[in-house]
């Protein structure tokens, strides 16, 4: 077990600086494992004085017909602040929201991360969709290594490398859709993302500090609706065509 202790990696947890019981919280867990953590001071997005250059306000509406809330704006640019870290520390990285809670100790996650490190980009430790379709491609006891067939979305708990971190931050600026949609985004970062299951983290069920979705935001009539369908039409052969091209590879080749 020390072997892996050892190993070089960061635990980045993103939080905003005035969620205090979540810091508690998160402290309580991390403090009590053998491992090297910081905090990530998250972008409050109600408090940006403007939209961000970062995010393409044109192309969400053109897309979805509706604007992302400032919680969603803030949670992405929080994201692209830990990949900017984990570039430049050139480390693998731990990326953690600070709703976190493990189901089992990271110490037995660990063997199956660095065993596998050249065959993943990103390796989701959670996931919101527990019951989507998956590819085993390794066993581990109680725990498998996997490749979902459709993203499971969720961005609780993941590693991510450093070529992989910059790769998300060159095809993320601009971003058009919230981080999580952006992970299953893989036509435009060409990352392998793969998962550990069962999940060894899940929320904790904490209120959330990104906001409510304004369901007035996102109401289009039949003809928005019919719109925004045709609009996405070029995007979703995009997609399409990349995943046939890929599908191949990423699920049928086998790990040893």
């Amino acid at each position: 077990m020390n072997h892996f202790q050892n190993m070089n990696f960061d635990i980045i947890v993103i939080s905003l600086r005035t969620s205090v019981e979540r810091r508690v919280r998160a402290s309580r867990q991390l403090d009590a494992m053998p491992f090297v953590w910081s905090f990530q001071d998250a972008v409050h997005g109600a408090s940006l004085p403007s939209l961000p250059d970062e995010y393409d306000r044109k192309k969400h509406l053109h897309l979805l017909g509706f604007d992302m809330i400032p919680g969603q704006i803030g949670c992405f640019l929080s994201h692209r602040q830990v990949w900017k870290k984990c570039v430049e520390t050139q480390r693998l990285t731990l990326v953690l929201e600070d709703d976190f809670e493990f189901q089992q100790p990271l110490s037995k996650v660990l063997p199956i991360v660095f065993e596998n490190l050249s065959h993943f980009d990103v390796l989701k430790l959670q996931g919101l969709k527990e019951g989507w379709k998956y590819k085993v491609l390794r066993n581990y006891g109680k725990n498998q290594l996997v490749k979902h067939y459709h993203d499971t979305f969720g961005t609780t708990a993941y590693f991510v490398k450093p070529e992989s971190a910059k790769v998300l931050l060159e095809k993320s600026k601009p971003f058009h859709a919230n981080v999580d949609d952006f992970f299953g985004h893989d036509w435009i970062h060409g990352l392998k993302i793969l998962c550990v299951l069962p999940y060894p983290v899940k929320p904790c069920g904490a209120t959330t500090t990104i906001g409510c979705f304004d369901m007035r935001n996102g109401k289009l009539n039949r003809a928005e609706k019919l719109l925004i369908k045709l609009r996405r039409l070029p995007r979703s052969f995009t997609k399409k065509f990349y995943r046939l091209r890929t599908f191949p590879k990423l699920y049928f080749q086998k790990i040893k």
